[in-house]
């Protein structure tokens, strides 16, 4: 799933800035419109934001969150002088002028979030005052494509109203059974945290961070470091055969701590500790059973440690061979995401020990995170400690937060001022026209930044606020609390909501009771996942590439990517798997892997029988050549003595070892690190090519652009050689470097909300002269 906020900005982005720092920073709130719950506790399906500045102080163009469907556009009605003696126009609200924008566009979008896991939601962005001419109904829209500019709320200009929703069936997949079905913790601790407790997280779909529930009774650890003899394999610099050698290694050992009376110590109360990994570090953050931080610092372990079983997110290949040498990559999912989650086995995974140090209420100390009663959990499944909920409890219809879940948030002592909630019946429901009393509401609960924190990441199901359906029936309540059954004023009401409706004209195919998403919460999580579709990953397969051999550059079509269909499941698997799971760590990887399998088409080198390395001429998605290589990676999947059965698998797509070799020398090679520490700071060439065509070539093909990277040129060093080459950007050092630079900068374009410039310095939204695939392009 590739998504990002309503807004970018107009210049390039900077890489070294977090995910979530970015989001915030493009989804600013407006102060009112807030979501779940507006003013007078009235559902509101989205939030009001605030459209950035842009060049030139203008303010930046709303775009799509995702690759999709438009399935409606209202073109917005312009805005007419309300000059006094005029009829007040309905979108100027209760006859005021505070004008309200009409504009809107609803976008469909379809993909994926893990294994079998397709998924469809929408996303509906109102308030526009004009709309691009290139958004019309029925028509596909890309991620980041201008959909229009943001207009007034309410006489404020540059705001939208955006929100994403979904029907039952889609948000239960997004949310997994676990945080769809478990009781709310706001009302049910007990129930929220049994239903967590009883079973590990799902594995369809697992990204983000990892947690792990230790109850009270687990035994911490102390650690001793001792020293041992151990036989590496290593590399022969001239014969290139593998020898073993025997070198001194300091090994960890764990020993139980102990009372006086002799009996292990143990954390003494139920915790949830967070294992995330970022740039090379493995971090470990410890909560009580509420979700708050313990006292003390998180456990970071780094690449500084003097003993070899250190385990930090660049060694993890390294530190899979060293503890679980019987079967190295069931151990790196060990490492990697605290169980095994695919389809490798243990040998007696009883015995099978998972060491971390974390922060214990009684201090640092070690725990065996492989215990079976310790449960296994990511952020795929929604913790509850991490402030994630569902509300589904207002089934009245009538458009006000009748929720006695959002009442207990809301009513909360240490938040709620009682003076105000005595003007107000249970839960909020309003029961006086007192407009001071509606402001120390606002003020006391809703702008409470407790509540905020409590509200924002729950998933919340209640009517559309754009239908007119029933309309009198449902707002009876507005008429009598807020217009003391004032006619005329209700009517002035009605007609205003009527000029902004849109659900019974726009065809969307879900219920008008439907769930909403938090919006910003939401898009700031989905960027965790790294699981994409079929078409997302076509998209990153250039439709021409320049391709070089001996002095000449081709512009050379690009058709060739047959097996994508067979591959991209367990293509998927490998990135999550090897933590190839950043925007830049895919592009990096994907540029390789693409132009290596001649754009996803072939496993071998040629015909093989005529390569210096037959039979070991098979690559998976990245190199695989010579014996050596495959008995490394025989070694690493357990099947050391007979690494000749890997011949014939490798050459199948729909074989997971095609696609985990690659993942394995990825990591074997510490790509990951390079990656992220070198720049990927774009350079432009401009390269003279000529047409390859079937019969001859044509010399009229011109001057054509590619992009390519410090950082990028490493990894594809890495792959094609072993190791960097130099001098940087020597075309002798590595083969096939432009095509490579086409696949990476296509991956870049499709993945991140990087830019590329033209010749004049312009940033452009996509590579210079190339053409973005259609959404669901075959080929």
């Amino acid at each position: 799933m590739i998504i990002s906020p309503p807004f970018l900005p107009d210049g390039d982005v900077s890489q070294s800035q977090s995910s979530d720092d970015f989001v915030e920073s493009f989804m600013q709130l407006t102060g009112d419109g807030k979501f779940p719950v507006s003013d007078y506790f009235q559902w509101h399906g989205g939030v009001h934001l605030v459209a950035p500045e842009g060049n030139n102080k203008t303010k930046v163009p709303v775009r799509a969150i995702a690759d999709g469907k438009v399935l409606y556009v209202r073109q917005p009605t312009p805005e007419l002088d309300n000059k006094a003696g005029t009829v007040p126009h309905p979108q100027n609200h209760q006859g005021q002028e505070d004008w309200c924008d009409n504009g809107c566009v609803v976008i469909q979008h379809d993909t994926e979030i893990g294994e079998e896991l397709a998924v469809t939601f929408y996303s509906i962005y109102m308030h526009l005052k004009s709309i691009e001419k290139t958004v019309t109904q029925g028509s596909d829209i890309h991620r980041k494509a201008k959909i229009g500019q943001a207009g007034q709320i309410y006489g404020v200009d540059g705001q939208i109203h955006f929100e994403i929703i979904a029907d039952e069936e889609n948000t239960k997949k997004f949310l997994g059974d676990l945080a769809f079905n478990a009781p709310s913790y706001y009302t049910n601790q007990y129930g929220c945290e049994k239903a967590f407790r009883a079973q590990d997280g799902r594995t369809d779909a697992c990204f983000g961070s990892m947690y792990f529930y230790i109850p009270q009774g687990v035994s911490i650890y102390e650690q001793s470091i001792v020293e041992e003899d151990k036989v590496v394999h290593v590399v022969n610099k001239k014969t290139k055969k593998i020898i073993n050698k025997t070198i001194k290694i300091n090994k960890a050992v764990y020993l139980p701590k102990k009372q006086d009376n002799g009996t292990d110590i143990t954390v003494g109360q139920n915790i949830y500790v967070e294992m995330a990994f970022d740039k090379g570090k493995c971090k470990f953050i410890s909560y009580d059973a509420d979700g708050k931080p313990l006292a003390g610092d998180p456990v970071i372990t780094k690449g500084d440690s003097s003993y070899t079983d250190t385990v930090h997110e660049y060694n993890l290949y390294k530190a899979s061979l060293a503890l679980y040498p019987y079967k190295p990559t069931a151990g790196f999912e060990i490492l990697r995401f605290g169980r095994v989650i695919g389809d490798e086995d243990l040998a007696e995974p009883a015995t099978v020990t998972h060491f971390r140090e974390i922060q214990t209420p009684k201090g640092k100390y070690w725990v065996d995170l492989n215990k079976s009663y310790i449960k296994k959990y990511s952020d795929a499944d929604f913790p509850y400690w991490k402030g994630w909920g569902v509300v589904n409890d207002d089934t009245d219809g009538d458009g006000r937060c009748d929720s006695k879940i959002i009442g207990s948030i809301v009513s909360a002592k240490e938040q709620y001022d009682k003076r105000a909630m005595s003007k107000y019946g249970a839960y909020g429901k309003v029961i006086a026209n007192d407009k001071k009393a509606d402001y120390l509401l606002k003020e006391n609960a809703l702008a409470s930044d407790v509540v905020q924190k409590k509200l924002k990441r729950i998933f919340y199901k209640f009517p559309t606020e754009w239908s007119m359906d029933k309309f009198d029936e449902r707002y009876v309540w507005v008429k009598k609390d807020h217009f003391a059954n004032d006619d005329q004023k209700f009517a002035n009401f009605k007609a205003h909501v009527q000029s902004l409706a849109f659900w019974d004209e726009a065809g969307i195919p879900i219920d008008k009771n439907h769930w909403h998403f938090p919006p910003i919460e939401f898009i700031k999580h989905f960027r965790k996942c790294s699981w994409l579709s079929k078409y997302e990953i076509r998209q990153i397969i250039p439709k021409q590439v320049i391709r070089q051999s001996g002095k000449k550059y081709y512009w050379e079509s690009n058709r060739h990517n047959d097996f994508l269909n067979d591959i991209y499941v367990n293509l998927n698997k490998t990135l999550r798997k090897y933590c190839i799971i950043t925007p830049l760590r895919i592009a990096s990887f994907l540029g390789n892997s693409i132009q290596e399998t001649t754009w996803f088409s072939s496993l071998a080198e040629g015909n093989g029988e005529n390569t210096r390395y037959a039979p070991y001429y098979g690559r998976g998605l990245l190199q695989l050549t010579w014996e050596d290589n495959y008995k490394i990676y025989a070694t690493f999947i357990g099947a050391s003595k007979n690494y000749d059965d890997l011949l014939s698998p490798l050459k199948d797509p729909a074989e997971l070892k095609a696609a985990d070799s690659g993942g394995v020398y990825w990591a074997l090679k510490n790509a990951n690190q390079y990656v992220d520490e070198k720049s990927h700071t774009l350079e432009r060439v401009a390269q003279p090519c000529v047409s390859y065509v079937r019969k001859g070539v044509d010399k009229s093909a011109g001057t054509h652009i590619y992009y390519r990277s410090e950082a990028f040129w490493g990894a594809a060093c890495i792959v094609n050689r072993g190791d960097v080459g130099t001098p940087i950007y020597n075309p002798k050092s590595i083969n096939g470097f432009p095509d490579r630079c086409c696949a990476y900068s296509f991956g870049l374009a499709i993945l991140t909300e990087m830019k590329f410039s033209d010749a004049q310095g312009k940033l452009l939204e996509f590579p210079e002269d190339r053409k973005q695939r259609g959404i669901k392009e075959e080929r």
